[in-house]
């Protein structure tokens, strides 16, 4: 299984982080059973009309997801393996 898919099937959630040119970004990490750590960086948005359609609280966790980000980001902490989904829909 990716460290994506590993990071949304473990339910990791990640929290709103900044906010640069149009894009919403978000951090999180996620322990594996073996005791390694995910580090997580998501982001939504990109264009203007995007800062009027999406509604962001600091502070609040929100579900790692496909679905919502348009990137992510999963990198293990401990073998420094990266891996990066973009979806340009």
């Amino acid at each position: 299984m990716s460290l994506i898919e590993t990071a949304i099937e473990l339910g990791a959630m990640v929290k709103f982080y900044s906010y640069y040119k149009y894009s919403f970004t978000f951090t999180g990490e996620c322990v594996l059973d073996n005791g390694e750590t995910l580090s997580i960086s998501a982001s939504m948005g990109g264009n203007s009309e995007d800062i009027y359609r999406l509604e962001v609280v600091s502070g609040v966790l929100l579900p790692l997801n496909k679905e919502d980000f348009q990137y992510i980001m999963v990198t293990n902490k401990t073998t420094g393996e990266k891996e990066t989904y973009f979806n340009d829909n």
